[in-house]
């Protein structure tokens, strides 16, 4: 059983997304769209293990000077990760500014499948840290710049 000091968690994600636009209303074109791809949570876990110091090494090193003995116990990082499917929807508007430029708000929707397989392994008691980690839901601003 781990004795966790600190955790962090990071995703990043590849996907291949398709969007479809629907007809203008006065210089409104709404869209929707969807995604498919490969996502790597990585969740870092700062624990606690017991250290038994030989004589070329202290416990605690380098929280310390060499040699100097901190504590009975090890700062230890483990970073648990792995691939998992990852979809996408999206909805949104654009608003025409000019003829080339137009003015983008849009919502989108990631799900990260099987996310608590990520810390397969970890033997840990809590198993909530990666509770409400598996969606991701982004607002977004933009412009679209269209050459022809």
């Amino acid at each position: 059983q781990m004795c966790i000091r600190d955790r962090s968690y990071a995703v990043w994600s590849v996907l291949a997304n398709a969007y479809v636009d629907l007809p203008t209303f006065a210089g409104v074109t709404p869209y929707v769209g969807g995604g498919a791809g490969m996502a790597r949570p990585a969740v870092t876990l700062q624990h606690l293990v017991t250290c038994s110091a030989n004589e070329d090494e202290a416990c605690g090193f380098p929280g310390g000077d060499f040699g100097e003995v901190i504590t009975d116990y090890e700062l230890i990082n483990d970073v648990y990760a792995k691939w998992l499917p990852t979809f996408a929807v999206s909805a949104g508007a654009t608003y025409d500014l000019t003829k080339n430029i137009k003015l983008d708000f849009g919502y989108r929707f990631q799900h990260i499948m099987n996310i608590d397989s990520v810390l397969d392994g970890a033997n840990l008691t809590d198993t909530t840290l990666l509770d409400n980690k598996d969606s991701v839901h982004s607002v977004r601003v933009g412009m679209r710049v269209s050459t022809w």
